[in-house]
This record gives C-alpha cells, sequence and structure tokens, in this order.
C-alpha cells in the first residue's frame, strides 16, 4: 500500500468509525419485555435505534457500594451481512462494573451498549442519559466506532474509535497522529499521521495519552484519551474524544475516565493507579457539590494527599479556578484546622507549580504563623524529605518579611523549653532557608 492510499484509508477509518470497546464485569438486569421501545428511526438515513435493555451494576466506593444505571443497546451497521443478523440487545444482564461514579452523577449517566456481531461480543460506553447514537458500525475488517449526541445540543458529543487489530496502517497512521514521539516511526513504516495541535497532553503510562484541543467555540471543551500498543506487540489503536460546555465538564472527565479505566487494557503496559485520573476527578465533583462552609474543610484536607496538583489543574481546563479556590478556602478557614490535620495538609505537595506553588505556601506559611510550635513539633515527628519541602514552603512565606526579625523569632522560638532536638533541627533548617528563600 503506498503512502497516499494508506493515508485515504486511515482517515476514512477516523472518519467513520468512532467509539466502542469491551472489558465488562459483575451483574444487571434485563427487561421483562423483549419487545422494550426503541427510539423511533429517523428518515430514509436512519439514525441508529437505541433500545432500553434493563441497568447494570456499578460497584463504587466503600461509603456508596453500588450504583445501578439504566442500559440502552445501539443498533449497529454491520460491514458484512449476517443471517440472523445479530441482537440489538445483549442476550444476558450485562455483568457488574467496577468503576467509581462520583456521587451526585448516578442520576445523570447511562450505559450504551453495541453488539460487536460475533460471540455475544459487546462494547460498553459511559454518557449522560437521553443522548442518541448517530452512528454505530462494525467494518467488515472488525474495526469498530460509535458516536453519541445530545439530542438538545448536538455539539455535544461523544465519539470512539477501535482499529481492532485489523488495518495495520490505519493504526499505525493513527498513532502518529496522535503520539508525538511516534511520528518519525510512523513516517519511517511509510503510514504518516496528521499531528494533531494539542492544547495540553499528559502522557498515562508509556501507551496512553490524555489531551485536550483548542476549541473554536470557547464556550465548549474538547477533551480524549489515545490508546496505543508497542511496535513489538500486533499494532492497535483506539481513542474516546468528548466535546461538551464547559458546565457539563465534570461528566466529560468520567466519560473519558471510564474509557481509560476500562479499555487500556490490552493495550497499555502501565496499569499503576498513578497513570489515572480518578482521584483527582472524584474530588473535582466532591468540591463542586459540597456546600461552601467550614464543614467541607476536614474531609478536603483529607482527600489532598492522594492528589497531585498538576492533574487536578489540567482537569480544572484552561482556568486554574478550582484547584486555587480550594486552596484560598483552606486559607480562609484557617481557624478551623486541626493539629491532626497538620501532617495530611503538610504532605499534599505533589505536581504544585507556578501561582498554585505560591498560594500553597501562603496556606502553609499562615498556618504556621498562628501555631509555630505545634507546626514544628509535627515536622519533628516527620522525615527528612517531607521537612525539606515544608521548610522550603514556610521559608518563602516568611521571606517577605524582614529577614534579621523572623531569624530573631525563630532563635526565641528555639529557646523554648517544649523544642527537643529534633525540633530544633527543623528550626535550623527554617532559619538556613529565611537566610537564602530562593
Amino acid at each position: 500500500m503506498n503512502t497516499f492510499t494508506a493515508k485515504r484509508a486511515a482517515n476514512l477509518f477516523l472518519t467513520s468509525t468512532l467509539l466502542a470497546s469491551s472489558v465488562l464485569l459483575g451483574a444487571g438486569t434485563l427487561p421483562s419485555s423483549a419487545s422494550a421501545a426503541t427510539v423511533p428511526i429517523a428518515s430514509a438515513r436512519s439514525l441508529p435505534a437505541v433500545v432500553p435493555s434493563g441497568t447494570v451494576t456499578f460497584n463504587t466506593t466503600v461509603k456508596q457500594k453500588y450504583v445501578k444505571l439504566p442500559v440502552y443497546a445501539v443498533q449497529v451497521r454491520y460491514g458484512v451481512d449476517e443471517d440472523p443478523a445479530p441482537a440489538v440487545q445483549p442476550k444476558a444482564p450485562l455483568p457488574a462494573v467496577s468503576f467509581a461514579i462520583p456521587s451526585g452523577l448516578e442520576n445523570q449517566l447511562a450505559v450504551y451498549w453495541m453488539n460487536l456481531g460475533y460471540d455475544s461480543r459487546g462494547a460498553m460506553f459511559l454518557a449522560p442519559k437521553g443522548w442518541i447514537a448517530a452512528e454505530a458500525l462494525v467494518g467488515a475488517n472488525g474495526s469498530y466506532g460509535i458516536t453519541l449526541r445530545n439530542p438538545a445540543n448536538t455539539a455535544e458529543s461523544l465519539t470512539f474509535s477501535d482499529t481492532a487489530g485489523s488495518c495495520v496502517g490505519c493504526a499505525i497512521s493513527s498513532i502518529g497522529s496522535y503520539f508525538p514521539k511516534e511520528r518519525t516511526w510512523a513516517d519511517e513504516e511509510g503510514f504518516p499521521g496528521e499531528p494533531k495541535t494539542y492544547q495540553q497532553y499528559t502522557m498515562l503510562g508509556e501507551n496512553a495519552l490524555y489531551y485536550s484541543l483548542k476549541d473554536s467555540n470557547n464556550s465548549y471543551t474538547t477533551k480524549g484519551v489515545a490508546v496505543k500498543t508497542s511496535r513489538t506487540d500486533d499494532i492497535l489503536f483506539r481513542r474516546q474524544q468528548v466535546r461538551m460546555t464547559r458546565d457539563h465538564q465534570l461528566l466529560s472527565y468520567v466519560m473519558l475516565d471510564f474509557f481509560t479505566d476500562r479499555y487500556r487494557t490490552g493495550y497499555a503496559k502501565s496499569t499503576s493507579t498513578a497513570d489515572k485520573i480518578s482521584a483527582e476527578l472524584e474530588l473535582l465533583v466532591w468540591y463542586q457539590q459540597e456546600p461552601a462552609s467550614t464543614s467541607r474543610v476536614t474531609p478536603l484536607i483529607r482527600k489532598l494527599p492522594d492528589i497531585d496538583w498538576g492533574k487536578l489543574s489540567r482537569l480544572s481546563g484552561t482556568s486554574r479556578l478550582w484547584p486555587e479556590e480550594m486552596i484560598n478556602d483552606l486559607t480562609r478557614h484557617i481557624s478551623v484546622i486541626t493539629p491532626d490535620l497538620y501532617l495530611p495538609l503538610l504532605k499534599s505537595t505533589k505536581g504544585l507549580d507556578g501561582a498554585l506553588s505560591e498560594s500553597y505556601s501562603n496556606l502553609i506559611g499562615t498556618l504556621f504563623d498562628q501555631q509555630p510550635v505545634k507546626v514544628i513539633q509535627v515536622l519533628s515527628r516527620a522525615d527528612r524529605s517531607l521537612q525539606t519541602s515544608a521548610v522550603h514552603l514556610i521559608g518563602y512565606h516568611l521571606s517577605y518579611r524582614n529577614t534579621a526579625g523572623v531569624i530573631q523569632e525563630l532563635q526565641l522560638l528555639r529557646q523554648q523549653k517544649s523544642m527537643d532536638a529534633n525540633a530544633q533541627k527543623v528550626i535550623d533548617l527554617l532559619i538556613q532557608r529565611v537566610k537564602s528563600p530562593y
């Protein structure tokens, strides 16, 4: 296949195939009647029918235990005619899924299922209730995809495509398009891609990439996850992309997180939870829904040690409003932060940079201003790495004051009877930091 033909084939695949995948786990229900109502098929160029097909259980957090989401089966167009045609609905209840649906979103989401046409295999996707299917395809070569849209606003959509190991040229071209480090390889293989211009992207392990694209309409965000195999394996590629209005961003994060959690299996080598965005997503959903008051200070601090502030900022899009607001919220309510919360607060510095780092320095520094003895006592029992990190933040905060005055105050603090040898070492580190804050 020459370069032009390969590129044309890849473009045809990406245009016609749009969403799917299959890793199903646990228990659900089917409707009692097989003749369930469907969404009417429209016009000569019909939209796929969407058939209510029972429920599926999601095993979620310890507190929530599980939720049931409705299942909608989507009518599929197949590249090869079969007699009899594959059933639209699953033959048995879908097994339970091990995935956390954030509390408060369970009434807004549904599962959409498509039959891949052989051995009753299906692919499932998470999307808002009431969405319609614009297309659902399984090619003659086994590649498949789906597009789901919001009927009230068709600019909101979820698209998925999977080469399924069938079109190697398509997969190589797509990998070259979405993975910047693979562009040269794709060119050398004779299947050049069409490189994406990302607003930002983050690698999730070696073989998966989370990205956002610059949207022509600032009221929308376009985000996606692309997954590939390594060059030594069968060359495969799959992608899910979600376009939503900015006020629906939390739903788009959950949809992409589900894809990342379920459908990297068999593709990405790394399965480390550090590569997921779930903890940050859970925090964003919780914080947006929790009433603004002092009562959310304690649970917020207890959630922070699992958070990467860099990932949290990326989830927030081009604005850092949410993570900045969290830090400022804690600073405003510094008086209600009890000593048992000092350690998790001091530990929660992963991914801090730039303006967020400065804001967090102000938070920790303000806490030190109000409770210097208790903060130093907590740090005296911490490991050296944590001491160094906290001293860096506190020292930066103190460096804005008169250096001689601050050092004098620290030396007086060092002489207090409550300061043992370990506490005195922490104070010595602070004095050194104040003298050389940069």
